[in-house]
C-alpha cells in the first residue's frame, strides 16, 4: 500500500521566502518527508546589529555564502557572528538553519535550544526543534515540540499539519482526527489536512468511511491528484486490482506533467503486478524508480521482497540496511530485514529487526502485521 505520510508537505512559513531543504527521503514529510522553509535574515533580535558594528558585515557575507551554496563557509561566518552577539536570537536561528540544512540535526537542536532560552515566546523555535527531532526519528520529542509551538501560536496551520503527520506516523489516529478538525476550523479549504485524514483512514483499514471521505474530497478538489491515488490504494487494499489500475491510469493521464503522480502511480502499478505474480514487470518498475529516487522506501521494499522470493536474501539485506538510518521508525523496513535474515538462516540476526517491527506495528495498531512478525521470531 502506498505510504501517503511521505507525500504530505507541512511548510513552516514565517513570511520570508528562503531556501527550502528536505529530509533526504525520510518518511516525514516525510512522512515521506516534511519540507521546511526557514528564514535566515528577517528574525527578531536585529536591533543588536547597530550595537555590534562588525555583525552587519558578517551577516551580509553569510547571506552571500548561502546564496552561493557555500554552506560550510556560511556556518563558520554565523559561528563568528554568534560569538560577537551571543544573545542575538536571529543569528542563532540562522545558524541552526544552516546546521539543519547540512544534516547536522544535533547541532541544530543545541543551537535552537539556546535561542529558545533567550526567546521562549517565539513559536518558530519549537517548530524548528520539532523538525530536527523528527529528522532524527525522535517522534515523541518532535510531537512535544510541535505541541509547544501550537500553544504559542494556535492559529498557525502548518504547526498543526506537522503534528498531524507525526501522529499519523505513530498510528495515533484519534489524535490525527482531532488535529484534522482543528485545522479545518482554522482553514476549511485546507487540502493537506484532507490528504492526511485520508491516509489515516486508509491506514486504519476503515474502508467504508475512507471511500466516502475520498470521493467527497475528490469532488471538492478535482485538481488534487492525491485523492485519486488514495482511492487506488484503497482498492488495492481490497484486492480490486483492475479498479486500482484504472484509477492510477486516470491520475497519470489527468496529471501527465506531475512527476510525483507519475512515480507514485508506477509504484502502485508495481505493487499490483507483484501481487498478481507479474514479478518481472514489477521488478523493472522498482528498479526504474530507484534509478531516479535511490532512497525510495516503497521501491526498495518492493525490490527486496522480490529478491527474497527469488532466493537472494543477502541482496535484500544489502539493499535495505542503509535505509535504517533514513527511516528509523518504519516497521515494514525492519520486518523485511528480519525476514531476509530468517531466509538467510540467521535467526539471531533477524531477532532485533523483528522485535523493532513488532514494536512499530503495535504502536500503529497494525495487529495483523504484528502477528505476522511475531510468527517469524525464533
Amino acid at each position: 500500500m502506498t505510504n501517503y505520510n511521505s507525500k504530505i508537505k507541512a511548510v513552516l512559513k514565517d513570511g520570508v521566502s528562503d531556501p527550502v531543504f528536505s529530509m533526504k527521503g525520510r518518511n516525514f514529510a516525510g512522512f515521506c518527508g516534511i519540507w521546511l522553509s526557514l528564514a535566515l535574515y528577517s528574525m527578531p533580535g536585529t536591533q543588536l546589529l547597530a550595537q555590534v558594528p562588525d555583525l552587519g558585515e558578517l551577516l551580509k557575507q553569510g547571506k552571500q555564502q548561502v546564496e552561493q551554496g557555500q554552506v560550510l563557509e556560511a556556518i563558520a561566518t554565523y559561528q563568528q557572528a554568534s560569538r560577537l552577539a551571543p544573545e542575538n536570537v536571529a543569528v542563532l536561528i540562522s545558524l541552526g538553519y544552516l546546521y539543519a540544512r547540512q544534516g547536522n540535526y544535533l547541532a541544530a537542536i543545541q543551537t535552537y535550544q539556546k535561542a529558545r532560552q533567550l526567546d521562549p515566546q517565539n513559536p518558530d523555535i519549537p517548530a524548528r526543534l520539532g523538525f530536527c527531532y523528527a529528522a532524527l526519528g525522535e517522534d515523541n520529542a518532535a510531537i512535544s515540540a510541535y505541541v509547544g509551538a501550537i500553544a504559542l501560536a494556535p492559529e498557525q496551520v502548518s504547526y498543526h499539519l506537522a503534528l498531524g503527520v507525526l501522529l499519523l506516523r505513530q498510528g495515533d489516529y484519534g489524535r490525527v482526527e482531532n488535529t484534522y478538525q482543528q485545522i479545518l476550523a482554522l482553514d476549511p479549504q485546507n487540502v493537506e489536512a484532507r490528504v492526511m485524514m485520508g491516509a489515516a483512514l486508509i491506514a486504519q483499514g476503515n474502508i467504508a468511511r475512507a471511500q466516502i471521505f475520498l470521493q467527497t474530497a475528490q469532488k471538492q478538489f478535482p485538481q488534487q491528484p492525491e485523492f485519486i491515488l488514495q482511492r487506488a490504494t484503497l482498492e488495492f487494499q481490497q484486492n480490486h486490482w483492475q479498479k486500482a489500475l484504472n484509477l492510477v491510469e486516470r491520475a497519470q493521464a489527468q496529471f501527465p506533467n506531475n512527476p510525483k503522480v507519475q512515480s507514485s502511480g508506477r509504484l502502485l502499478q508495481a505493487q499490483i503486478w507483484e501481487q498478481q505474480g507479474q514479478t518481472g514487470a514489477a521488478q523493472r518498475i522498482y528498479q526504474q524508480v530507484l534509478s531516479t529516487l535511490p532512497h525510495s522506501l516503497e521501491a526498495s521494499l518492493g525490490l527486496a521482497r522480490l529478491t527474497i522470493a527469488q532466493g537472494n536474501p543477502r541482496q535484500a539485506i544489502a539493499l535495505l540496511q542503509p535505509l535504517t538510518a533514513l527511516y528509523p521508525q518504519e516497521p515494514d523496513l525492519y520486518y523485511t530485514l528480519g525476514l531476509a535474515w530468517v531466509k538467510n538462516e540467521q535467526t539471531d540476526q533477524a531477532k532485533p529487526y523483528l522485535e523493532k517491527a513488532i514494536q512499530g506495528y503495535h504502536q500503529r495498531q497494525q495487529t495483523a502485521k504484528e502477528r505476522q512478525a511475531q510468527q517469524l521470531l525464533p
